[in-house]
């Protein structure tokens, strides 16, 4: 803050009155003359210092002045993404002729989409045909507006412009990436997380990439290390074990070992005080009481040895009619989801454990003393006794993990992997000619490339695809959309086939398989395996083909922009993001006064934007969802609708592909998390009206 000469002065004058008393400071000397010409120099200097401290702190800035500082280093301000994705458009008839479905062609959603009492606008943004023979195509479209007003639920957009010989069109999937005008703290966000990023191959750069085009409103950056933050409650650990007899033990006797200390021999039928006292009599245990307890369960026992310099087993067991095994029991596990991590890094230069972070409290902690942290694939944490962790205590754990989601994997010493995951969509209708053979083959191997487990069925038939049937891989991905039927031949040779009776959309499914293996962790990216499984009902092998379907340019763009300004010995790869769609059960109660029908819109608008908003990786939380509703105008009281053990209609149901008749991967009644690569695509609320107390 700013000083005038005066308090400037007064402070110079207390300060020489102590160290200097002799000098004589009174108004006219010399000595005060010098006093307050220092004053007036350093005063101004605090008034430069604030007025350029004020001028360049972008915390002070808002509305168009944050724009205009942020233009001097060459940001603005994102206005905003339209919602992309496909809509499917049949005729009453198979043409004899191409239709053509011209670029701009008007669709529109119908008056009583949840969240809005309007129609919501779209056009094509590709000219698509139509051919001749066929009744069936997918157009690109984006929404005219801008905004997450365009991410509709399936099934929404069902009027369509003046297109010849239509009858029908719809939406099979919601549509994604319309994102609303980037606000104040967004932007300081964005600058703060991008700015300077024009050092090669950090994670800014890559995001910066990512940023620069049009259609990504959120991108998220996977090296071979990211760091997890975590709480755990601590327990301490122990030496617990569990002593099981098995069999039918009629005599004989056994021992246990600890530390390279053996008991005597302990019989078949001993009490817990007898294997107590045996143990205790072992010098590195000791029979002080609570250095080991013994408790009797059915067919065995459970010891807790008080220290942990070593661990118990059986020494030897010579029972007639059974056998004597030790197994260690769980330790208290670290608090973290296992479809994240893919290796924990060792060192305790990748663990921080801490308490009371930033307070006067806080506390540091150290492996070996006050905690144990084993990494690897499954890591964990313990209290260690005679730390100053203590049983109860609410510690932070913070560790440094490679994501499933990542092509690296430390084990087999690959690192040099970077994989980016972007949300924009830009459909584009491709059409192939190809051939369909018999030595393209799915397989039941689990080291095939098309090993059936790799993949999963999209669309009208779902699950995993059977071993045998013959393969045929598309060109262009990752695939938005594919016609639900072909046809192959012409005039009254023509033979159309059927998706989910003659063929399947083929995609790979890294969310069925942990850990993901090296196929379909390429999944949404320019080198993902897709294609169609054809039955034994389909075409002959030999038989030319003719497709058009939609796929994703948005990675295959920035691969291209990328490729040129990576480091040549990285290995990046751009993926489209994988989507969580997410269908809410929601039992409300409203004020009086309010239209049910206009807070329930209002409803599924304010969760719509509240998703819109999630990262990657987001918890989704219960409390947050209440939350969000209860801000609604006209809710009184708003529950999750939990499981009964009979409806099927409760909780948060997750969705692989958000086709309209889907059946859930999951649901939940709890928090949860999404994985790392996922962001949420709000479907919808069903709301359970519940009467106002």
């Amino acid at each position: 803050m700013a000083k005038t000469p005066d308090v400037v002065a007064k402070e110079i004058l207390a300060k020489l009155a102590k160290t200097a008393p002799g000098f004589s400071l009174e108004v006219g000397t010399p000595e005060r003359k010098i006093v307050d010409a220092v004053s007036e120099a350093i005063s101004e200097a605090y008034i430069d210092q604030y007025l350029v401290g004020s001028l360049m702190d972008i915390e002070s800035k808002a509305g168009l002045e944050l724009e205009q500082w942020c233009g001097i280093f060459g940001f603005g301000r994102m206005q905003g993404r339209r919602a992309t994705g496909t809509v499917r458009i049949e005729l009453k008839n198979s043409n004899s002729q191409d239709v053509t479905v011209q670029n701009n062609s008007p669709f529109y959603t119908r008056n009583s989409l949840p969240s809005s009492g309007n129609q919501t606008y779209f056009k094509a943004t590709q000219a698509v045909i139509i051919p001749a023979g066929s009744y069936v195509a997918d157009v690109p479209v984006e929404c005219t507006a801008v905004g997450a007003i365009g991410n509709v639920p399936p099934d929404s957009i069902v009027f369509i412009g003046d297109i010849l010989g239509a009858t029908s069109a719809t939406n099979l999937q919601s549509f994604t990436g319309g994102v609303d005008v980037e606000t104040d703290d967004e932007l300081r966000q964005r600058f703060k997380d991008t700015f300077l990023r024009n050092v090669a191959g950090t994670e800014d750069f890559y995001l910066g990439l990512c940023y620069q085009n049009k259609n990504v409103s959120k991108a998220a950056c996977f090296g071979p290390i990211r760091q997890y933050a975590t709480q755990v409650e601590a327990v301490l650990d122990v030496n617990s074990y569990t002593l099981t007899k098995t069999g039918t033990p009629t005599a004989g006797n056994f021992t246990l070992s600890y530390a390279g200390q053996t008991t005597a021999n302990i019989a078949w039928n001993a009490t817990a005080s007898a294997v107590q006292t045996a143990l205790g009599l072992l010098t590195n245990i000791g029979s002080t009481a609570g250095n080991v307890t013994v408790t009797a369960i059915t067919n065995g026992f459970t010891i807790v040895i008080n220290n942990l310099i070593s661990t118990l087993t059986v020494a030897s067991g010579t029972l007639t009619g059974g056998a004597v095994t030790v197994t260690r029991n769980g330790l208290n596990s670290i608090s973290y989801v296992d479809n994240d991590v893919k290796y924990a890094w060792p060192g305790d230069g990748h663990v921080n454990v801490f308490k009371n972070l930033g307070q006067s409290t806080e506390k540091f902690y150290r492996n070996g003393i006050d905690f144990r942290w084993t990494p690897g694939a499954t890591p964990t944490f313990v209290a260690l006794p005679g730390g100053d962790i203590k049983a109860g205590d609410i510690v932070d754990v913070e560790f440094e993990y490679t994501t499933q989601s990542s092509r690296n994997d430390p084990l087999k010493g690959i690192t040099n992997k970077v994989d980016l995951f972007v949300n924009g969509s830009v459909p584009y209708a491709i059409t192939e000619r190809t051939v369909i053979t018999s030595t393209s083959v799915l397989s039941s191997t689990v080291t095939d490339q098309l090993y059936t487990g790799n993949f999963t069925r999209v669309g009208p038939s779902t699950g995993s695809p059977t071993a045998n049937n013959r393969f045929m891989r598309l060109g262009s991905t990752p695939v938005v959309s594919f016609p639900s039927s072909l046809v192959v031949g012409t005039g009254s040779g023509a033979q159309v086939y059927t998706q989910g009776t003659h063929y399947h959309l083929l995609r790979l499914a890294p969310e069925t398989q942990d850990p993901p293996n090296a196929t379909t962790l390429m999944a949404g990216s320019i080198y993902e395996v897709v294609g169609i499984e054809w039955e034994s009902t389909g075409p002959n092998s030999g038989t030319e083909l003719t497709v058009t379907y939609n796929y994703n340019r948005v990675p295959e763009v920035l691969q291209a922009v990328i490729k040129t300004g990576k480091q040549v010995t990285t290995d990046v790869l751009v993926h489209q993001a994988s989507y969580a769609y997410l269908r809410l059960y929601l039992a409300i109660e409203y004020n009086r006064g309010f239209a049910v029908s206009q807070v329930d819109n209002q409803i599924q608008d304010r969760l719509r934007t509240y998703f819109a908003g999630l990262p990657y990786g987001s918890w989704i939380e219960i409390s947050d969802l209440i939350l969000a509703v209860h801000q609604v105008l006209g809710v009184d009281n708003v529950n999750l609708v939990l499981s009964d053990g009979i409806s099927p209609a409760h909780g948060v149901k997750v969705y692989a592909t958000g086709v309209d008749g889907e059946s859930p991967i999951a649901t939940y009644d709890t928090d949860f998390k999404l994985n790392d690569n996922q962001l949420p695509v709000f479907l919808d609320a069903v709301i359970r009206r519940k009467a106002n107390r």
